[in-house]
């Protein structure tokens, strides 16, 4: 398990700079990419963030499931509830420049 959760956490992290939407980087210039070579890369990117978002809903509900073993139903909702508040938060554009990113 420490071993997975590892993998994720390296994934996530190739994800966040590598991932969909990204600003091309100089990887291709650096390597001397072929334009083949550059577009078979970047799907490869693309399907590993795809498996990655998988994993990472399937750990999200296996986590879930575990809470719920543990906390009353009044508390898995108000668990659900306080996600669904960070989530819209944390996507607000005035959340972002409050944290300087």
């Amino acid at each position: 398990m420490k071993k997975l959760m590892l993998m994720l956490l390296i994934m996530c992290s190739l994800a966040v700079v590598a991932g969909p939407g990204h600003k091309k980087s100089d990887w291709a210039e650096e390597l001397g990419l072929t334009e083949a070579q550059a577009k078979e890369m970047k799907s490869i990117k693309k399907a590993n963030y795809e498996k990655m978002k998988a994993y990472k809903k399937e750990l999200a509900e296996e986590r879930d499931a575990q809470f719920a073993t543990i906390l009353s139903e009044e508390q898995m909702a108000k668990l659900k509830e306080m996600r669904k508040k960070h989530k819209k938060h944390k996507k607000h554009k005035k959340y972002k420049k409050e944290r300087g990113e």
